[in-house]
């Protein structure tokens, strides 16, 4: 559910390079034009009158049942189980009470929401909540592992990693009312770059 945001862009890219499919979730239809131009397959907009449709629709279509979410609060998480468990459940040649034996796994990594996360239980008992972080990961992924990483980001970092900012910033200028203002919006696309140095 990254979006369109700079690391959602960033996924679509490695997505795109690696030949894996990516269900993205967006909140605006500027978002999803952004990533479809992207070469992104499967864009879903939260805001649109059918996207649970459109989410399991892509869900089938990919077997996606591993998720991201930088949300955090809310029901996010919920509504994505609810729309692989559907799917899951399609699938199922006998009924089970317990809901389908597909393992769903979500992954949270970060609170632009910081309420509480919101789960009905309604898709069967094959499903796992976590959080996830970027440094724990890279502590337990192994040398071989970090080092193709880093490659990788190096290589790229101009194209595949590149990110856009809104305004690249100095200390003092990261301080000013009107800067605090718009960047605590945290809106896509209007990121700040903070540059000390400058």
């Amino acid at each position: 559910t990254v979006g369109a945001s700079n690391l959602g862009q960033m996924l679509t890219r490695i997505c795109n390079e690696d030949g894996i499919d990516l269900v993205n979730i967006v909140r605006k239809q500027d978002q999803a034009e952004l990533l479809r131009q992207m070469g992104s397959a499967y864009v879903v907009n939260s805001s649109d009158d059918d996207f649970m449709d459109q989410l399991r629709s892509a869900i089938d279509d990919t077997g996606a049942f591993y998720g991201f979410d930088p949300i955090g609060g809310g029901k996010t998480v919920d509504t994505v189980f609810k729309a692989m468990e559907r799917v899951a459940a399609g699938k199922m040649t006998e009924y089970s009470r317990y809901g389908s034996n597909q393992h769903k796994r979500m992954f949270i990594y970060g609170r632009l929401d910081p309420g509480p996360t919101i789960l009905s239980r309604n898709y069967g008992f094959g499903w796992s909540l976590s959080g996830w972080l970027l440094f724990p990961f890279i502590q337990s992924a192994g040398m071989e592992t970090v080092g193709r990483m880093r490659k990788r980001v190096l290589e790229n970092l101009t194209t595949t990693f590149a990110s856009l900012y809104k305004k690249r910033v100095d200390l003092e200028e990261m301080l000013a009312k009107e800067s605090v203002t718009d960047y605590r919006e945290m809106k896509t696309g209007e990121k700040y770059l903070v540059m000390p140095w400058k």
